[in-house]
């Protein structure tokens, strides 16, 4: 009789380790369709970022271009200045008359 207790009880441990093995399973496979969707999740999120990453670049060539032409304007303009005080002071010893010189500046600045 203890022959046949101890044939049911490793029939009852063998059953349990089944079940078990078998939890085992069921609980991987559930944490790998888990862990699938956590990669995929993160992949779109990369995809995601990499085009903000494209655009924030993009948006910065072109305020570096914007700046490199307002850049040039401004050494344009500080050029035109330039020629219009020399002329202002060339004029102003021609005409020997600083007020007429003076209005001529006033006019000068007043276009530019």
């Amino acid at each position: 009789m203890s022959n046949k207790v101890l044939l049911y009880v490793a029939g009852i441990l063998l059953v349990i380790v089944l079940v078990l093995s078998i939890k085992v399973y069921l609980l991987k496979a559930k944490a790998n369709a888990v862990l699938e969707r956590q990669i995929e999740e993160l992949d779109l999120l990369k995809e995601q970022n990499l085009l903000k990453s494209d655009s924030i670049k993009l948006l910065i060539q072109k305020k570096v271009v914007l700046i490199d032409e307002q850049q040039k304007s401004l050494y344009d303009d500080v050029a035109r200045a330039k020629d219009n005080n020399i002329r202002y002071e060339q004029i102003k010893k021609d005409i020997g008359n600083t007020d007429a010189a003076d209005e001529l500046a006033r006019q000068l600045t007043k276009r530019y």
